[in-house]
């Protein structure tokens, strides 16, 4: 839903990636500082300013909020360039690293049956939406050949469809 809505604001009001990004940024982060230590305690009973904030804590702290802007800038400079599938099947195997990374660095603790399955079950899907959609019946080159027959059929070029800036 989210990614319709942005791809819809960034059409509407004429915004790249970035200025986007620049204009929701400040929102998301007020709503999280402000809803997250209430949301925080809720959940684990504890209160954020009463964690021992060491230097290790810190580092991966910082080195978290590093990621989490790197993954925003991702998905915003994605939403305006691939399909709805596309963006899904980027934030599946975004979703299967984190598992990956932290079944490496904490551990197994939440590794079960289920979790495993999920995994392969949506790498599986990756690997046959990618071979399927670049075949030369697939959603990704279709769009990319209709284009062009429709070019030649009318002898010139015509105006980028919204195919084609998907593709």
């Amino acid at each position: 839903m989210q990614q319709y809505y942005v791809h819809f604001l960034q059409r509407k009001y004429s915004l790249s990636s970035f200025n986007l990004l620049g204009h929701t940024a400040p929102v998301q982060a007020a709503s999280l500082l402000l809803l997250g230590p209430f949301l925080d305690y809720w959940l684990t009973n504890k209160r954020v300013d009463a964690f021992d904030f060491n230097i290790p804590s810190v580092a991966f702290i910082i080195l978290s909020c590093t990621i989490a802007i790197g993954t925003n800038l991702s998905q915003f400079i994605c939403i305006g360039r691939f399909t709805a599938v596309s963006f899904q099947v980027l934030g599946h195997m975004k979703t299967i690293l984190v598992l990956i990374l932290g079944i490496l660095f904490f551990g197994k603790e939440g590794l079960n049956l289920q979790v495993v399955i999920g995994m392969i079950i949506a790498v599986v899907g990756m690997i046959w939406y990618g071979n399927s959609s670049s075949k030369p019946g697939g959603k990704e080159r279709r769009g990319h050949s209709i284009s062009k027959s429709s070019q030649q059929k009318h002898g010139g070029l015509s105006e980028p469809s919204e195919v084609d800036e998907k593709v």
